[in-house]
């Protein structure tokens, strides 16, 4: 069975292969709306197993509905995943990332990881406004549990951005150049 690839001309461009069992997702700019996405979703879901699938990602960031929609999608594909990155991936695109069972970076990569925020996360009432923060906090546990150690996810968590240069990406993905 052939994957199933949707025409793209925009933010994702998605390339198939002319044989239908290797494509190339180019993941470059802002993350955007999740309907945005749906070419990356129907290429993830209808991919059979050893399907090759290359994710090409340099962003500073964007949706995290998006980021967590492709997150879900890849880890649940039976195609092989791997992230191409290129210089700054940050926020919602290292979430993308963290999904990859396999990872290729360039050697000017490195990562920016942050807690997800709400521009109108004051706006709640202080109730929601914890629940929200909480929720985060486990996110950030579970998503980057294989990328970052136990201090960097605590400092994560605390609201502190957590930068990852290359030396220290090298080592996260041991060679997986």
């Amino acid at each position: 069975m052939q994957m199933t690839c949707l025409a793209s001309s925009g933010i994702p461009l998605v390339q198939c292969s002319a044989d239908g069992y290797s494509a190339d997702v180019y993941l470059f700019g802002p993350i955007g709306n999740p309907e945005e996405y749906m070419s990356v979703v129907s290429l993830l879901s209808s991919s059979p197993e050893g399907a090759d699938i290359r994710l090409h990602i340099n962003t500073d960031g964007g949706s995290l509905d998006t980021a967590d929609m492709l997150y879900t999608h890849i880890k649940n594909t039976a195609a092989n995943v791997v992230a191409h990155t290129y210089g700054l991936v940050a926020s919602a695109g290292t979430i993308i990332v963290a999904a990859c069972p396999s990872v290729r970076l360039s050697v000017g990569s490195k990562f920016l990881v942050h807690m997800p925020s709400t521009p109108a996360l004051e706006d709640l009432d202080e109730r929601t406004a914890n629940a929200w923060t909480e929720a985060n906090r486990a996110y950030i546990r579970r998503v980057y549990s294989n990328l970052l150690d136990d201090k960097q996810i605590v400092s994560a968590t605390a609201g502190d951005d957590v930068f990852l240069p290359y030396s220290q990406l090298i080592k996260k993905f041991k060679g997986d150049i």
